[in-house]
C-alpha cells in the first residue's frame, strides 16, 4: 500500500471479502527485516522470503 506520494505505507497481509482487510504498517515491517537481518545466522531463525 501506497500513499499518494508513492511512500511505501503498508503491506496487505489479508482480504476478507471486498470491503473488510488486513495490513501491516510500514514501520513494523521496517523494524522486523532489521532484527531479522541482524539476527544470529546459527541455523535456526526467520526465513526472509
Amino acid at each position: 500500500m501506497v500513499d499518494h506520494q508513492g511512500t511505501l505505507i503498508g503491506m496487505s497481509i489479508l482480504m476478507t471479502g471486498q470491503e473488510v482487510g488486513m495490513a501491516v504498517p510500514s514501520h513494523v515491517i521496517e523494524e522486523f527485516v532489521a532484527k531479522a537481518s541482524s539476527a544470529d545466522r546459527s541455523g535456526s531463525g526467520t526465513i526472509l522470503v
